[in-house]
């Protein structure tokens, strides 16, 4: 059944939580970036990344959300610019790097549990690979009891994860190690200086990559537009305040913790993966510690699960299109896509035995090959409706294309940083992908149970939203709109 036709289950608070979980979760590994970078690079990049980057992904995810409230997001945005082959193209991109993103949340936990209980861990590896595959069906197993139960899941995870952190912050304030002056040191615990020598001595693939991924991600709800009630209203509404708390959360830990533990070279080089769990425990024993791997532990899960549904409702928004076999459109008796959860399922535990900072450089180049035809679409898209007659009823920034332009240009500048320090073979992985998705893209056109009367690369009817959008309704006389048609409709705008 198309999202259109089905009863709209997202309200405001669970999509808060959703997006916040997409993005962050919590400032759970954000701990490489200051061994690689420094406390002063660190901080200055959580403090200006989120500005460049997460504001105009965030800006453009309400904005096209709330004009294709449907199950196939970022998909349907590049097919309505691009044609289908793009659309299709820039899909199966996003889909491979969000199944690899979802990948490192069983590994992170498997991290912090091997810190809390070495023990436990057999020097082979035996024990990890058992607890990655073990977590990940656990995880999954939720996936499947439908999106109220993700979304309800999210919210109480939020607190879960975000009262030990305000804990810490408390804790680590009044402690009386908290030094400020740790705030402007370089890897090498000396005063970072604005000389070349300061940033050649950066480690900039690591910091960039982990930046990055823990800043990304703010489209991944967009496939799930069509479960959102009143998407115009309930998208910039949302995206605004997960943005809010994406910030604080990155930013007040990592003072603190640098303030606490970050004041020499031997210091900063102990910033890992898990390492926020031992300045809890200098400063509030093993209670803190304890509070904060449970923090953890909930908040990698709820990450898992909020990816998880992005993905397979992805998968089904496409097959709702005639861009997969139907079979990826049907549902389970919890109304949940569960192909699309099998299928993301198997590349997480394939992916699952990599190293985390190989599996997030490549997630990241995969991201950026999907992000660059995102933005290039909404341009696209805002002159192509500009003089639409619905074009208020949608969510809409009031800005020229030129000063969207020069919006996006440092979003691009960080996007070619990105890409120039990524390795060798994962430049090689994305080239492949891409060649991977132009081939099954040729073939799904002729697989049995694709709709291959659908609307090709040259037919301009695959080009327009769907049929909840109020720009299809326009086009058509105002015929076409489906049960949730009316969602589209609140008028909204900054």
């Amino acid at each position: 059944m198309p999202a259109s036709q089905q009863r709209r289950a997202l309200t405001l608070v669970p999509l808060v939580a959703i997006v916040y979980h997409e993005v962050s979760g919590g400032p759970f590994g954000v701990e490489t970036c200051v061994s690689a970078a420094g406390p002063f690079l660190t901080l200055v990049g959580f403090a200006t990344f989120p500005l460049i980057w997460s504001v105009p992904e965030a800006i453009i995810t309400a904005e096209l959300c709330s004009l294709f409230p449907e199950n196939s997001g970022y998909v349907a945005w590049s097919t309505a610019a691009f044609g289908r082959r793009v659309g299709w193209v820039q899909g199966a991109l996003s889909w491979f790097s969000g199944v690899a993103d979802n990948a490192l949340y069983p590994v992170l936990l498997a991290a912090y549990a091997q810190n809390a209980a070495p023990e436990l861990f057999d020097k082979d590896g035996y024990t990890r690979a058992a607890f990655v595959i073990a977590v990940t069906f656990a995880l999954t197993a939720v996936n499947f009891r439908g999106i109220e139960c993700v979304g309800i899941a999210a919210v109480v995870v939020a607190v879960v994860a975000l009262v030990p952190f305000v804990a810490f912050c408390i804790v680590g304030i009044f402690h009386g190690s908290l030094s400020p002056s740790n705030w402007l040191l370089d890897r090498h615990g000396e005063p970072f200086e604005l000389r070349a020598a300061s940033f050649e001595d950066v480690l900039w693939r690591p910091y960039l990559s982990v930046l990055f991924w823990n800043l990304n991600y703010w489209d991944s709800v967009s496939t799930l537009a069509g479960e959102v009630s009143e998407p115009g209203k309930t998208f910039p509404r949302a995206l605004s305040y997960a943005l809010l708390l994406v910030y604080a959360t990155y930013l007040l830990p990592l003072l603190v913790g640098i303030g606490v533990s970050a004041g020499s070279e031997e210091e900063i080089s102990r910033w890992k993966e898990g390492y926020f769990a031992s300045i809890a425990k200098e400063l509030g024993g093993w209670a803190l510690t304890s509070a904060l791997l449970v923090a953890s532990v909930a908040s990698n899960a709820a990450q898992f699960i909020t990816e998880m549904s992005s993905d397979s409702y992805q998968l089904a928004g496409m097959a709702e299109r005639g861009m997969l076999p139907r079979i990826f459109a049907a549902r389970s008796r919890y109304d949940t896509p569960y192909v699309g959860i099998i299928a993301s399922t198997s590349g997480i535990i394939l992916l699952g035995f990599f190293d985390f900072t190989s599996v997030v450089d490549m997630l990241n180049l995969l991201y950026v090959g999907s992000i660059v035809v995102e933005f290039a679409a909404w341009l696209v898209l805002r002159r192509r409706h500009v003089r639409d007659e619905h074009s208020a009823s949608v969510f809409r920034i009031k800005a020229s294309t030129p000063a969207c332009v020069l919006m996006l240009t440092p979003a691009f500048f960080a996007m070619g940083l990105v890409t120039y320090f990524s390795s060798i073979i994962t430049k090689i992985v994305l080239i492949v992908a891409i060649l991977v998705a132009l081939s099954l893209y040729e073939v799904q056109k002729w697989s049995v149970g694709v709709d291959n009367s659908a609307p090709d690369d040259d037919d301009d009817d695959d080009t327009r939203p769907r049929e909840a959008s109020p720009l299809l309704r326009s086009s058509e006389g105002g015929g076409g709109g489906g049960g949730g048609g009316g969602d589209a409709t609140a008028t909204t705008s900054v």
